[in-house]
């Protein structure tokens, strides 16, 4: 089990900070990132984050939100691009 202090240093280097906006590469539609969080289960950090004027929030783990995918033009993309 990691304490605060490795868990906080974890948070620390995640390239996605509260509060960043992205685009969604397939939908186009932009969402906030609301918060980070650790999953309970195996302390995987996931990114909380919502649609402007939605009361839904998303989750993602981290490695998937920032992780490469390949479009509709068969173009390898980010998944989330930061504006």
């Amino acid at each position: 089990m990691k304490n605060e202090k490795e868990l906080n240093q974890i948070l620390a280097k995640s390239p996605v900070r509260i509060g960043e906006q992205f685009r969604h590469y397939r939908t186009k539609n932009v969402y906030t990132v609301q918060s980070l969080a650790f999953r309970e289960e195996d302390l995987q950090l996931s990114v909380n984050y919502s649609r402007e004027n939605s009361s839904l929030v998303w989750n993602r783990t981290l490695e998937n939100f920032v992780e490469k995918v390949i479009n509709e033009n068969g173009i390898m993309v980010s998944r989330f691009e930061k504006i």
